[in-house]
């Protein structure tokens, strides 16, 4: 290996000695990892470090510092898991999924492909001692349970950027990153060729501690959630808050983003906008999930603007594009597309858990949501017996402003605008500027409860009724 002589700080991969004789996509070559491990090292004896990948390296998993850039020429260009190697491509030095101080700071990842090799790995890994925290601190975790095999791990980290980069074939998860701070995602490929059904492939998963997360421009597929925003899923406690997403593009994605609070963890102040594909299953999923949380989740403000998620044959059950069953302060959702639905499945789901059965006296409470600009074309699509809007659980208020539902011509007057349901109760309804075309009912309050109904220019072509009741 060459003497390492630090030239401002900047080391090229093929001056280390690294054979860089593999290929990003496929693997082969020769083993790296020694040779490029030795190299990010230099970044503790020099204070910095720029890498520039300038080939292919097949290695067993590298660790990185602070004060460190990766870099790539292009996607070609990365690294390439061995096979059965129970743990990440690439992840930080220090790892804990403790909150506290975050000591590595100022980490880039700038181009080329991360290849995790998820043909030959695992789903899952056994608990090391190394990664003792997911005995200690997930609160899920039982004697032998094992963790996601992820692709990429940053934990207790601040000022990082990561962007151009693909990350091709997660075993699980593409990215964790726990404990942060000012991370920005840009231009990222979740590249999966190798899709495996109920393996939780999500693409890029949050654990709190956390603040001022900005995403913009992630494309590709996820088979879980392409987007994880979890700030105490392992500890229910922790927060995640000040989060801009700002461009997702679904190539068959099972979910779009998942919003998981479980306790006491807060998530707050989040903008979700710029979302087009496809979608199979589930598009935002704002739950606490666990069927062992007692607090029922902890949201504060969210906001939706510009979804448009073509629908495809679900993947699971059931499908929906929005279901808020939670505790949520304020929900706004902005110029909403559904065109032409491969099913029946419903828009918005108010009061939906996920474990009712094991908790049937829970209600989840949405103190305000705004729908203001929401289209649907049936136009070749089938919406079937549609209800778009149901209620089961406690709305305090709840806007619809500037609604348009189109069907087919031909279709029966079948399906609800707004669904009431048993245990649904809104404080304030407000429906102003809406019109819809040939179903059965706007609005069917047969059940539940509405204490204050408003409704301005609201109209219906071909609609049975507008308001069923049981008067």
């Amino acid at each position: 290996m060459k003497r390492l002589i630090p030239k401002g700080f900047i080391l090229y991969a093929s001056e280390t000695g690294a054979r860089l004789n593999a290929n990003v996509h496929t693997g082969g070559g020769d083993d790296d990892t020694e040779i490029l491990q030795a190299a990010l090292d230099k970044a503790l004896e020099w204070g910095h470090l720029h890498l520039l990948l300038d080939g292919a390296a097949r290695v067993r998993g590298l660790k990185i510092h602070s004060n460190t850039i990766i870099e790539c020429p292009d996607a070609d260009c990365g690294l390439f898991m061995s096979d059965d190697i129970p743990g990440p491509v690439l992840r930080t030095a220090h790892y804990s999924l403790r909150g506290g101080e975050r000591t590595q700071r100022n980490i880039a990842l700038i181009g080329g492909t991360y290849n995790h090799n998820n043909a030959h790995h695992r789903h899952r890994a056994a608990v090391t001692e190394e990664y003792a925290d997911w005995h200690s601190v997930v609160l899920h975790a039982h004697p032998g349970y094992e963790r996601p095999n992820i692709a990429i791990e940053l934990t207790c980290v601040e000022n990082v950027t990561i962007r151009d980069i693909a990350i091709q074939d997660n075993s699980a998860w593409a990215m964790l990153v726990c404990n942060f701070k000012n991370v920005n995602i840009e231009n990222v490929h979740l590249d999966l060729r190798n899709h495996y059904p109920s393996h939780n492939q999500d693409g890029l998963h949050f654990w709190g501690p956390g603040r001022f997360l900005n995403i913009r421009n992630v494309y590709g597929r996820s088979g879980d959630d392409f987007i994880a925003l979890a700030p105490d899923e392992h500890d229910g406690v922790s927060d995640i808050t000040d989060v801009l997403i700002d461009g997702l593009a679904l190539e068959r994605a099972d979910q779009c983003v998942r919003m998981l609070s479980r306790e006491k963890g807060r998530l707050d102040r989040v903008t979700v906008r710029n979302c087009y594909g496809e979608c199979t299953s589930m598009g935002f999923y704002i739950n606490y999930w666990f069927a062992d949380s007692k607090n029922h989740g902890n949201y504060g403000s969210l906001y939706f603007e510009n979804i448009d998620l073509r629908t495809c044959k679900n993947s699971y059950s059931p499908a929906f594009l929005f279901r808020i069953g939670a505790n949520v302060d304020s929900i706004v959702c902005r110029n909403i597309a559904h065109r032409a639905p491969y099913d029946a499945r419903p828009l918005f789901d108010l009061g939906y858990y996920s474990h009712n059965d094991i908790q049937p006296d829970v209600q989840p409470h949405v103190r305000y949501m705004l729908v203001d600009g929401l289209c649907v074309q049936e136009h070749g699509g089938d919406l079937k017996d549609a209800s778009f809007i149901n209620v089961d659980g406690a709305v305090d208020n709840l806007v619809i402003r500037n609604a348009d539902v189109m069907r087919n011509e031909d279709a029966a007057a079948q399906g609800t605008f707004i669904q009431m349901h048993e245990r649904g109760h809104i404080g304030r309804l407000e429906m102003d500027n809406v019109r819809i075309e040939r179903m059965e009912a706007i609005l069917d309050r047969r059940e539940g409860a509405i204490d204050a109904l408003e409704m301005r220019n609201v109209r219906g072509s071909g609609v049975t009724n507008e308001i069923l009741t049981n008067d």
